[in-house]
């Protein structure tokens, strides 16, 4: 077991000649590793031991079982170690190399909201401070997420020690869309001081309807375009349509009326009224009209009682209007020679001068536009005369002034400024 000269010597035989060995014994030489001793590495590293050079047969001892070469690939925690043969034909071993993983735990997400989402919503995901190189799943490069569509999130990092982290699967879920049905659906068409209730689709909360109440059913009573909104079991917000009520007014049947003065007797009617759509005129002689504004030529000028019947599908109402018709014709005044009436525009007043074969009375009437007569009054006139009338009271329009003379008479239209 010693490096050295051995002798050997027969005891028995006196004539024997002594014989002589040299005994070498070689030490192994040292195996080394790189690295050795105690390490800590990433579970996802790629690190491999390296045994020293210059020997054979190198044969390794890992958690994993056996190996040969000169180096072995780390694939689990554990002790790691290797023999192998020198020069001298000697085996050498290697002292252990001890393998252990950082602890690595899930990163944490941390949402600033719900996970389940209404229609338009979103959430924010925020991964734990400390980490670096993030990379969601969605492919953004930063530390935190707005998302807004379902799905599954989650990211890679890397911690203080350059090892991956992954954190847990965060799911988002987006809550369906839904509207809100009323019945009745409409449109809907009521008359003047009719109601209707409307019902919203029941199964849901905190109904609001356009107007403001809060109730699920809704009382109508004016025309207007009503829509409800309300929150399903997961606290999203759904929406009806539009339903569209129409209240019908009853009709009104007034009017007004205007002498025309291109044919004698004429008389333009308008209807000023509202919501009638059928019309039945009776002039008070028998005549009538469907028309919504007639023109009718009376028989001769009078007072005539006319009846306008309007009616919808609400209802009719009828309007009785007495509308004076006069005569329209520019008739010479019986006694009269150069006969002038003026100024035509008119203002302060009107002048009237001309011949009087005998004394006679003249009538003078002021008429507006609708008949209404606004103003009389009568001249004695005799020979050559010029009288004037005090217009100042009358308003600013137009006028028909009547002159009479016995059965005979002449009207005109003159305007006031």
């Amino acid at each position: 077991t010693t490096t050295g000269t051995y002798t050997f010597t027969p005891t028995s035989n006196p004539c024997a000649t002594t014989a002589t060995l040299t005994i070498t014994v070689n030490q192994p030489l040292v195996l080394t590793t790189l690295p050795a001793g105690s390490i800590t590495i990433c579970e996802e590293d790629n690190v491999e031991i390296v045994a020293g050079s210059g020997f054979t047969n190198y044969t390794w001892s890992s958690p994993t079982g056996n190996s040969s070469g000169q180096n072995v690939s780390i694939t689990s925690q554990g002790n790691y170690s290797v023999t192998a043969t020198d020069m001298n034909g000697c085996n050498s071993s290697s002292a252990n190399v001890s393998v252990s993983y950082y602890q690595i735990s899930l990163a944490e997400i941390i949402a600033d909201g719900p996970l389940l989402l209404c229609q338009g919503q979103d959430v924010t995901l925020t991964a734990q401070p400390g980490l670096s190189n993030y990379l969601w799943s969605n492919g953004n490069g930063t530390n935190q997420i707005t998302v807004s569509q379902a799905g599954s999130y989650f990211l890679t990092a890397e911690n203080v020690n350059g090892c991956t982290v992954n954190s847990e699967i965060v799911v988002v879920s987006v809550s369906p869309s839904f509207n809100i049905a009323i019945s009745p659906a409409g449109p809907i068409n009521l008359c003047e001081g009719e109601t209707i209730q409307l019902v919203a689709q029941s199964g849901f909360s905190n109904y609001s309807w356009s107007n403001g109440s809060s109730n699920d059913t809704l009382l109508i009573t004016q025309s207007g375009g009503y829509s409800v909104s309300a929150e399903n079991a997961n606290g999203c917000i759904g929406v009806s349509g539009i339903v569209d009520v129409n209240i019908i007014p009853l009709p009104n049947a007034n009017f007004t009326y205007e002498q025309t003065f291109t044919t004698e007797y004429e008389v333009q009617f308008n209807y000023i009224g509202n919501a009638g759509n059928e019309f039945l005129w009776n002039f008070g002689s028998g005549s009538i009209s469907n028309l919504e504004n007639p023109v009718f030529t009376f028989a001769f000028d009078a007072v005539w009682p006319v009846i306008l019947t309007v009616s919808n599908e609400c209802g009719s109402n009828s309007a009785t209007e007495n509308v004076t018709v006069i005569k329209t014709g520019f008739n010479d005044l019986i006694g009269f020679n150069d006969f002038i009436i003026g100024p035509n525009p008119f203002n302060e007043s009107i002048n009237i001068s001309g011949n009087a074969i005998n004394h006679e009375e003249l009538e003078i009437k002021f008429y507006d536009l609708s008949g209404k007569l606004i103003f009389q009054t009568y001249l004695n006139i005799v020979g050559s005369f010029n009288e004037k009338i005090k217009t100042s009271f009358l308003n600013q329009g137009v006028y028909l002034i009547v002159f009479r003379n016995n059965n005979v008479q002449v009207i005109d239209r003159y305007i006031k400024q």
